[in-house]
């Protein structure tokens, strides 16, 4: 899915010396969307609640492979299938944003992998 935004830039984004060249992580949530398994409920999560390691992971790169490992990120929701999904911009191109989403069911994002690239056709 491609859409128009506009996103800030943190001063982290600003100092970054390949800030210029690759994506820009705008927001990741895991969990955001759940599929009961075994549990009685599933919590919910706060969106953004992965931003700082899927940055981390990716900043700046054109090309990103992130797969979704609950051993990084923590288990936001357990006995619970989860979502993922992350939104970002190429720096070269601020207009277009790009959401890559892996869906709560079957099976959940666990283990799974998104690929993020720059530039968005």
């Amino acid at each position: 899915m491609l859409v128009s935004s506009s996103a800030t830039t943190s001063r982290a984004d600003q100092a970054n010396p390949h800030r210029k060249n690759g994506v820009n992580v705008i927001e990741a949530t895991f969990g955001g969307t759940t599929v009961d398994i075994f549990a009685d409920f599933c919590p919910v999560v706060t969106p953004g609640n992965v931003t700082i390691p899927v940055h981390d992971a990716c900043q700046g790169q054109n090309n990103c492979d992130y797969t979704v490992d609950t051993a990084v990120l923590g288990d936001p929701d357990f006995g619970c299938w989860k979502s993922f999904e992350v939104t970002y911009q190429c720096a070269a191109n601020r207009n277009a944003t790009r959401t890559e989403t892996i869906p709560a069911a079957p099976d959940g994002a666990d283990n799974k992998t998104v690929h993020l690239t720059c530039p968005i056709e």
